[in-house]
């Protein structure tokens, strides 16, 4: 593969540039969306204490918005990485990207560390904005506050993400394919970016439910739940099958891209 840091480099400084006020309109829709969370979350705990919140109250429901954060941030990760291929969704930008002075595998990558790099910052410090929101707005009605991040870092089992205790089994450790399920849906919505040049993100929603269902009436049928990749099977096959799943979309999602670029859109042949 022939990639140069520094045309990668400029490759990402001159989208950034660009694409700096869709961006910015991504990003203030997750700030919006989180502070209208921690708004309702106040209002509810308020009205649903008679106006008597102690520190304790707080400590206990403000688990429930971090959970609505979590869900928030989750969404908009799937839709950052649903536009990484946002340049070819129409034939002149298409072929203006084509005739930039780069290899299409360093195009490919500017894209991927963009969508991905970007969102994840962006997520980060629009929840350092939502926690100093969420304290301060806790402080003038209620006097005292509750941390999202504290009270979430507090949560017991965190290992419990990477290892698996079957305590039925004599405590027998298992791989906990939780988190190679997730590296596996966002490159499944990578590969959608590739595939569907309009709406990749609703499309990519419909095709993963549909995708879904085919496997759990296949799971059902057969009688192994497993299928559905979202129990912890007494052994460690999963977790293996998910990140070969994964490295192939990533790898089919550059294939598509490439070929995308020089022959126009075809999922197979020439």
């Amino acid at each position: 593969m022939d990639i140069n840091t520094q045309r990668l480099h400029l490759l990402v400084t001159k989208d950034l540039k660009e694409n700096k006020k869709t961006y910015l309109i991504y990003v203030g829709t997750l700030l919006a969306s989180s502070i209208i969370a921690v708004l309702l979350w106040v209002l509810g705990v308020w009205y649903g204490n008679d106006n008597a919140v102690t520190p304790n109250i707080l400590s206990r429901d403000i688990v429930i918005l971090g959970v609505i954060i979590a869900a928030i941030s989750g969404l908009f990760l799937h839709i950052a990485i649903s536009i990484t291929f946002n340049p070819l969704n129409r034939r002149d930008k298409r072929l203006n990207y084509l005739l930039l002075p780069a290899s299409l595998t360093e195009k490919f990558l500017s894209r991927l560390i963009i969508t991905t790099s970007f969102a994840i910052i962006s997520l980060l410090v629009v929840i350092l904005i939502t926690e100093a929101f969420s304290i301060l707005l806790q402080m003038l009605l209620f006097g005292t506050s509750a941390s999202i991040i504290i009270e979430t870092l507090k949560l017991p089992n965190w290992g419990e993400l990477f290892i698996y205790t079957d305590y039925l089994n004599n405590n027998t450790h298992y791989l906990n394919p939780l988190l190679p399920h997730l590296l596996f849906q966002y490159s499944v919505y990578l590969l959608g970016s590739a595939i569907f040049r309009k709406n990749a993100f609703v499309k990519t929603v419909i095709a993963f439910t549909v995708f879904y269902a085919v496997v759990a009436t296949v799971g059902i049928i057969v009688g192994d739940l497993d299928l559905l990749f979202l129990y912890i099977s007494p052994n460690n096959i999963w977790f293996f099958i998910l990140l070969a799943l994964t490295s192939f979309n990533i790898w089919f999602s550059h294939r598509l891209f490439c070929k995308t670029y020089v022959t126009g859109f075809h999922i197979l042949g020439k």
